[in-house]
């Protein structure tokens, strides 16, 4: 899918549902994902349910992303970045 068509589709799924929607579903996917890495940890899935899970988050989190200013999520994320980026160093 291309990048409009993923943004229209996303903001149809905010119009319907709703932002409080998507974290409550954020919320549930990271259960998800922490459940399925456990389960790779002890050899009962592959990487490919891992890797399913993570995509769902990142989904729902560019959903999630457009219902915020985009100068904010960069402002703390090259906040972020930098910190990372200090510890590398040190």
């Amino acid at each position: 899918m291309d990048k409009e068509s993923q943004i229209k589709l996303y903001q149809e799924v905010i119009n319907k549902f709703g932002l409080e929607s998507r974290l409550d579903h954020l919320q549930e996917e990271c259960c998800e994902y922490a459940l399925e890495r456990n389960h790779l940890r002890r050899g009962r899935i592959n990487i490919n349910k891992l890797i399913e899970e993570m995509v769902d988050i990142e989904i729902v989190m560019d959903q999630i992303k457009m219902c915020y200013p985009g100068s904010l999520w960069c402002e703390i994320k090259n906040s972020k970045l930098e910190r990372l980026n200090g510890i590398m160093k040190s």
